[in-house]
């Protein structure tokens, strides 16, 4: 699979608890990307998170994706939502990043 990156990439840290609703990095252009990476970058933990609008609901273990550390991250299709929350699987800080994507190609 081929990603190209096609805007910056943001990095936060979540907490114990939802957090609140945040933008999707857009692309360079301005736009909303299709598509995200996302990636849990320390400390050997994973985050739940979803996506919807900037009036979304609290992220839960059963309203989103999970994504694990050490797994090289997910390309999550984000199509229509302007915003995600996040949370950790504990009380743990975990820091991620998410990077739009502007396109992502099967094969390489």
């Amino acid at each position: 699979m081929i990603i190209q990156p096609g805007g910056t990439p943001v990095g936060g840290v979540t907490g114990l608890g939802s957090s609140a609703a945040i933008a999707i990095p857009p692309l360079s252009s301005g736009a909303n990307p299709k598509w995200i990476h996302v990636s849990c970058i320390e400390p050997f933990k994973s985050v739940v998170i979803s996506f919807g609008q900037s009036a979304m609901g609290v992220a839960t273990v059963t309203n989103g994706i999970g994504v694990d550390y050490g797994s090289g991250g997910q390309i999550i299709n984000v199509a229509g939502n302007s915003h995600y929350r996040i949370i950790p699987e504990d009380a743990t800080v975990i820091a991620y990043t998410i990077t739009p994507l502007s396109g992502v190609v099967n094969g390489g």
